[in-house]
């Protein structure tokens, strides 16, 4: 029964980083300008209520890209900030300036073209049987393109 009840954690924990990668990606997608220094701060208090009982703040962290589509059919980092929580961990694309380490989904970016990626990680600690599920580091991304951009 006690490793029924993590293992309902473990999903739903799951559930809610992936909704909360996924609303991130789609609400800095939005405007037309985005500027990530003056506009990100509500956007993370979103996301630590969107993953709510599960505590992002102490556990997770949330890490917003913008990868900007080069003449080689490659991307670059242009941006990249994180927040929402303390936990340390470094995206999985790569970092601010560098080329963006994007899924074989994305053969290529065109030049010009701009993508947003969204990253949320959160350090998953069993309540009860940690022997059987385990601690682990749950992350979901997800990519939008602009919308008006």
């Amino acid at each position: 029964v006690i490793g029924t009840f993590d293992t309902a954690r473990l999903v739903m924990l799951h559930q809610k980083v992936d909704r909360a990668s996924s609303a991130m990606a789609d609400l800095v997608s939005q405007p037309e300008t985005f500027d990530p220094d003056a506009n990100l701060t509500p956007l993370y208090s979103a996301a630590t209520r969107l993953v709510e009982p599960f505590d992002l703040q102490s556990n997770g962290v949330v890490i917003i890209s913008e990868v900007v589509g080069q003449d080689d059919d490659s991307g670059t980092i242009v941006w990249q900030r994180s927040g929402g929580g303390g936990y340390s961990s470094s995206s999985n694309i790569g970092s601010e300036g560098g080329t963006a380490n994007l899924p074989s989904a994305f053969t290529s970016i065109r030049e010009g073209e701009t993508l947003i990626v969204a990253e949320v990680f959160y350090d998953y600690q069993p309540l009860f049987l940690d022997y059987v599920l385990g601690p682990q580091l749950i992350e979901h991304q997800a990519f939008r393109r602009p919308r008006q951009r």
